[in-house]
């Protein structure tokens, strides 16, 4: 696979003006990285067919990594054309149409990095394991019962209850997530609605700020292994929006419940990177490889945004929290027997 090799480019970091001093700087650097994106774009395509089908999968991230910041380069470079304002980020839906063959490249791209039957049935297994522990939990039972009739503190609670459950319960190829996670609650949002008129929905994120550092993306990371060997321990963070959300406020308990576990497979996928990176999962492991994508998806920064909305969702990092998510939405909306 063709493609940039490395997330830093000598030829951007020239065009960069120097210092910084003020927003419209900041914007000067922005259209200067922009034009030089632009600028290459073309010879990138000429590139990148020939090697799509490469079993490098490094390439391959970098590649994603490379479309994704193209397209915000040209959707930025199109509001300029415009005489349009132009967000820092851009967080709303990015007309695909426009890059349409950029989407399609990417698509094909996931395309090449499907799950191995042995993380589906991972998988499979942790959706039984958990539901199994709610089952049994008098206080998730009497929840689910109560719920149309709860206030919101009681709804916060009995979430984080539930989060506590499946982080205690999941393991998979030997790993659980962290005990120390923490949630937190809040009554503005985090992550706008995928449109301007859609109302927000229940939004989780989660910080893993040691798996930057275990990647070697920050100094204090590269330092940090190259004195001991390994990886600073995962310290994550849930962050769930509650601000006029129709799923809190008044949906049924298996959708605002499937949210919470969707989240958490999330923060078991960092706790399985950080293991890889660590080398506790060796890569003679029947998942080795599953959890090897990840890691190096997550190294090159190649996470699509719901900007991109088409290929946000067929994403290795999203599909199978997706799956976990509908899993349990499909048993928790039958009545838990004890």
């Amino acid at each position: 696979m063709q493609g940039p090799t490395n997330n830093k480019n000598d030829k951007d970091e020239a065009l960069l003006p120097v210092p910084i001093k003020k927003d419209g700087d900041r914007e000067g650097m922005i259209a200067h990285m922009d034009a030089a994106l632009i600028q290459r774009h073309a010879e990138f395509l000429d590139e990148v067919d020939d090697s799509l089908d490469s079993s490098d999968l490094e390439a391959k991230a970098a590649s994603l990594y490379y479309l994704q910041r193209y397209i915000h380069a040209a959707e930025r470079q199109s509001l300029r054309d415009n005489n349009l304002p132009i967000p820092a980020v851009i967080e709303y839906a990015i007309d695909e149409r426009k890059f349409a063959r950029e989407i399609d490249i990417m698509r094909r791209i996931f395309k090449t990095l499907d799950y191995s039957e042995a993380y589906l049935n991972e998988l499979d297994q942790s959706v039984d394991t958990v539901h199994e522990a709610l089952r049994r939990s008098d206080f998730v039972r009497e929840t689910q019962d109560a719920w149309p009739h709860l206030g919101p503190v009681y709804r916060k609670m009995a979430l984080h209850h539930i989060q506590k459950i499946h982080a205690q319960t999941q393991n998979i190829a030997g790993v659980q997530t962290p005990p120390t996670l923490t949630m937190q609650f809040n009554q503005s949002a985090i992550t706008p609605a995928a449109t301007p008129d859609a109302l927000p929905t229940i939004v989780f994120a989660y910080q893993t700020d040691n798996l930057d550092e275990a990647a070697g993306i920050s100094a204090l990371g590269q330092a940090c292994i190259q004195k001991s060997g390994t990886a600073p321990p995962l310290r994550p963070k849930i962050f769930y929006n509650t601000h006029a959300d129709t799923n809190f406020v008044t949906r049924d308990f298996a959708t605002a419940a499937s949210t919470v576990h969707h989240e958490q497979h999330h923060v078991m996928q960092s706790a399985l990177m950080l293991a890889y990176a660590q080398g506790r999962i060796p890569k003679c492991h029947p998942i080795a490889r599953d959890v090897e994508i990840m890691w190096v998806l997550h190294k090159q920064r190649a996470y699509i945004t719901h900007a991109l909305q088409s290929v946000y969702r067929i994403q290795h990092k999203e599909q199978d929290t997706y799956y976990i998510e509908h899993r349990m939405q499909e048993r928790l909306a039958l009545r838990l027997s004890a």
